[in-house]
């Protein structure tokens, strides 16, 4: 590469990203979650890098998530929680779906929790999805049928 003139230089460097922009886009998202992961790394104050390669590597070794063997939406997710004092390095970092990744918030296993509880508040099981409010998948679909059917009771009632 020319370094010494300006012109040369400019004209090398466009040349040489016309005929690298194929391999640039598709190396983009890689680039970007490493930039990501490392981000959070020194915010968590943790030890560790990834680099693109590692990145690369762990969605060849599995590209399905890890949790739900789902394949929409992948994005890496650290097994121990960085916040949790998980490190930045290449075997803590799995493949994961996005609502697999934002469920597991600070915690080891996804979907089987709340934010606030260890299990569902209505029947006490852990092994179901949690929803909202702290209840399951069944009882929120159960308590939201009900509010249902009560409103259509008191709306029927009023009128």
């Amino acid at each position: 590469m020319p370094l010494k003139d300006r012109v040369k230089r400019l004209a090398y460097l466009k040349t040489y990203r016309e005929r690298h922009r194929e391999k640039r886009a598709a190396e983009r998202p890689f680039y970007d979650m490493a930039r990501h992961a490392n981000q959070r790394a020194r915010l968590h104050k943790v030890a560790g890098r990834i680099t693109i390669h590692d990145i690369r590597a762990i969605f060849d070794a599995g590209s399905m998530c890890h949790y739900c063997n789902g394949s929409y939406l992948l994005g890496l997710d650290h097994v121990v929680p960085m916040s949790n004092g998980g490190f930045n390095i290449r075997e803590n970092i799995v493949v994961a779906c996005r609502s697999c990744n934002s469920s597991k918030w600070q915690g080891a296993r996804p979907w089987r929790w709340s934010r606030f509880n260890k299990s569902c508040a209505r029947c006490g099981t852990s092994e179901r999805k949690h929803v909202a409010l702290g209840l399951c998948n069944a009882c929120y679909l159960h308590v939201r049928n009900l509010r249902k059917q009560f409103n259509a009771i008191n709306h029927q009632g009023s009128t």
